[in-house]
């Protein structure tokens, strides 16, 4: 009987099988998070940002190039929200999330376990 590779190996290998085995993983930002929450049952863009593949690169190579970036405005003040909700180690946030979810004592800033969201 063959060994069976754990499935999140697995898993992994065949992410990275997608993506290309010389390209590193796109990490999920805000927009690629907002993108998945706003399209709940897009299967296609759920495989891609969980492969970490590059979409723009992806559209280019398919013929369908973007015809823009990311505008510097939104760069600066997506940079500055993120710089303001880890400023006090994630105070405002933990005590909206908190207020939403609930449950026991309302945890210290800079306490909180988050996930890894990078690739």
């Amino acid at each position: 009987m063959p060994k069976q590779e754990p499935r999140a190996t697995g898993l992994r290998q065949r992410l990275a099988e997608l993506r290309g085995p010389a390209v590193p993983p796109k990490s999920l930002d805000a927009r690629a998070l907002a993108a998945l929450a706003a399209n709940p049952g897009c299967r296609r863009r759920a495989l891609l940002d969980g492969a970490g593949v590059d979409k723009a690169a992806l559209a280019g190579a398919l013929g369908a190039p973007s015809g823009f970036g990311q505008s510097q405005f939104a760069l600066v003040r997506g940079n500055a929200f993120e710089a303001r909700v880890k400023a006090d180690g994630g105070a405002e946030l933990l005590r909206l999330a908190h207020g939403l979810l609930g449950g026991g004592p309302e945890p210290e800033p800079g306490t909180a376990r988050v996930p890894e969201l990078g690739a």
